[in-house]
């Protein structure tokens, strides 16, 4: 956890100085003056807190600001932190995370500019939430939530970002988001949104898909008149 922990560390420092950072959470107003708790401790705390945010103690988490980055803060003065206007600091950075990695994938960028429209890369993740939630997020098993996002390689733009509930089908957003494709886009998706449905919808846009193949299906081609497998 360390060694990883210090690899994103430096990734994030490539990608955001601690003044860009900064400015990020003034422009939203997450820091207003000058403040014991910096934006980049903030965002290092949200990404990699000592397990889950949600159930560490305050006071563990403010034992992990002084301890990585010397930062002296209250429990309540912590709790204080968490508001609207974090949550907004944190879009700005996360939305601006592709566009910030483009020049570190630019050769990849170039390789494909002149095939495709877009690299569409289309992912989920699930996680669970308190029962409080349960009736409008439900999962499996308990209450749960999910994450649908997908964003543009070539840009690094944001095309889609939607909580739903856990146990909501990703082949079933998939299908109902086939309106957004344009012709010549790769769309790029792991199993879970597989549907042939949705690979026939992608191919009438004259698009173009990349995908596993379930393990009961068989893929024929013709050659000669002839089908083969």
């Amino acid at each position: 956890m360390e060694n990883q922990m210090q690899v994103w560390m430096k990734t994030i420092r490539q990608l955001f100085s601690p003044e860009t950072l900064n400015h990020l959470a003034q422009e939203t107003g997450f820091i207003q003056r000058k403040r014991a708790l910096m934006a980049e401790a903030f965002l290092t705390l949200c990404a990699w807190g000592d397990g889950s945010l949600a159930q560490q103690s305050l006071q563990r988490l403010c034992t992990f600001l002084t301890l990585r980055h010397d930062c002296s803060l209250s429990s309540e003065g912590l709790n204080q932190r968490f508001t609207e206007r974090a949550v907004a600091f944190l879009r700005e950075v996360f939305f601006l995370l592709p566009k910030r990695q483009r020049p570190l994938l630019w050769s990849t960028i170039q390789a494909h500019r002149t095939c495709f429209t877009r690299l569409r890369i289309l992912d989920s993740t699930s996680f669970l939430v308190p029962a409080d939630y349960g009736e409008d997020y439900r999962g499996s098993v308990s209450s749960g939530a999910k994450i649908q996002f997908e964003y543009d390689l070539l840009s690094g733009a944001c095309l889609q970002l939607c909580v739903q509930s856990a146990n909501d089908s990703d082949a079933r957003f998939a299908y109902h988001a086939q309106h957004t494709i344009l012709p010549d886009d790769l769309c790029i998706r792991d199993l879970g949104f597989f549907s042939v449905a949705t690979l026939t919808e992608i191919d009438a846009h004259g698009a173009y898909y990349i995908t596993r193949l379930r393990s009961d299906m068989k893929v024929y081609i013709k050659e000669n008149s002839q089908w083969k497998e």
